[in-house]
């Protein structure tokens, strides 16, 4: 049966909506009246009794702010308002009364799901989101994440404008992570890592543990290590990387761990920090370090490439090229790590670079050689706009930093 003529644009409302898109992301309304109706028929069926939605909402907010422009733009043309949605916009009205008299005004605004699709190819997932509620042969990143900037004493509970950029050029390069060992530093609450983990998986024909060719044979499968510092974020990570939704269970070696950069300071922490740190490296042995909005505050900086120079200039393990059940097991590499740096003070980034260049590293800033025109993610969520802007270097720098050659 073919689908209807409308259907990709209205697929784009929905994913619109997901991510908690301004009303000017979304597409235009339809000029004729039948247009219309189906308009409102799928918002009806693929939002407001969306099961998907129903698990994880968007917050009441968004919600009513959506529903009364829907319903604003929709009398503006004269057009009959189903009676689903103005029911749903006066239930919300009157929840959002309700609230407000009991909710104290010194009190943060309550966390909102918000859910990014995505595609890969070729892929295998779990189809639990998928099917008449969602978009077929597309995976979900589905959030919970802070409404505020900051919040409990850390920005690390919501996603940042350099992880959407970084994302996108992950999609195009999807062979950065794929059958990679993956160390994120400064994980956040799981934006980027469910992503990796979703690309990894499609390294897995039939996700039975089968690798495609050319897999790591080191350890016969792709791993993901997610880090971060703070008590909170790591829980919200740990809970969204859990979501059912994200499809991520049969992900083959996925992990979320504390990490302190001080600890990478010879001068000030004791020895034995140092040596469990470095234990914890040589444990996770990762290929590729990645890292977005983690050059964000000059005092960072000494424990970031610290931690940096750890990974990318101390000695790879020795992993000798020898025949293991009749294949080549490669031999030493260097490893390799790529930033999405956002750059708000022009001082901190150049005193990045120079204690990079001075630790030994070599630092590369390369284009971001993908088509602002065909984004994937829509929306940054409420309150933070989302990438509208067709240039990427307005967002974040791309860095490569690798072992400097003498």
């Amino acid at each position: 049966m073919d689908e209807p003529p409308n259907l990709t644009i209205w697929r784009t409302w929905m994913k619109c909506f997901a991510a908690l898109s301004p009303s000017s992301a979304f597409p235009p309304f339809p000029p004729s009246s039948a247009d219309l109706q189906g308009l409102q028929t799928f918002l009806i069926e693929h939002i407001i009794y969306n099961s998907h939605f129903k698990a994880y909402p968007p917050s009441p907010s968004y919600q009513l702010k959506f529903w009364k422009w829907i319903i604003g733009e929709l009398e503006a043309r004269d057009e009959e308002v189903e009676d689903n949605i103005y029911g749903l916009f006066m239930s919300l009205l009157n929840s959002q009364s309700t609230s407000a008299t009991v909710s104290s005004p010194s009190l943060p605004p309550s966390p909102s799901y918000i859910t990014h699709f995505y595609a890969i190819s070729p892929s295998s997932h779990s189809d639990e989101c998928n099917g008449k509620n969602t978009i077929p042969s597309e995976r979900t990143i589905t959030l919970l994440e802070s409404r505020t900037m900051i919040e409990g004493g850390t920005t690390g509970l919501r996603t940042w404008k350099a992880s959407y950029v970084f994302a996108e050029w992950l999609l195009a390069h999807p062979e950065i992570v794929r059958s990679k060992r993956v160390l994120e530093l400064g994980s956040g609450i799981g934006f980027l890592g469910i992503l990796i983990a979703g690309i990894q998986q499609s390294a897995f024909g039939d996700n039975d543990g089968t690798l495609s060719p050319g897999s790591d044979t080191r350890g016969d499968v792709p791993s993901l290590c997610l880090t971060d510092i703070n008590t909170s974020v790591l829980a919200r990570c740990h809970e969204n990387i859990r979501h059912s939704c994200n499809g991520l269970a049969s992900h083959p070696s996925l992990q979320i761990r504390p990490l302190d950069w001080t600890d990478a300071i010879e001068d000030h922490v004791d020895s034995t920090r140092r040596d469990a740190l470095a234990g914890f490296f040589h444990e996770i042995d990762p290929d590729v370090i990645l890292g977005a909005d983690l050059v964000y505050d000059s005092t960072i900086l000494p424990e970031l490439v610290a931690v940096l120079r750890m990974l990318l200039v101390r000695p790879y393990q020795n992993y000798d090229a020898k025949f293991v059940s009749g294949k080549t097991v490669p031999g030493p590499k260097e490893r390799e790590c790529w930033l999405a740096v956002s750059v708000r003070q022009d001082a901190t980034f150049a005193e990045f670079l120079k204690r990079a260049e001075t630790s030994g590293l070599h630092v590369e800033e390369l284009p971001w050689d993908i088509a602002a025109t065909e984004r994937t993610f829509l929306g940054g969520g409420e309150g933070q706009a989302g990438l509208y802007d067709l240039d990427w270097g307005s967002y974040a720098k791309l860095i490569k930093l690798s072992r400097r050659v003498s």
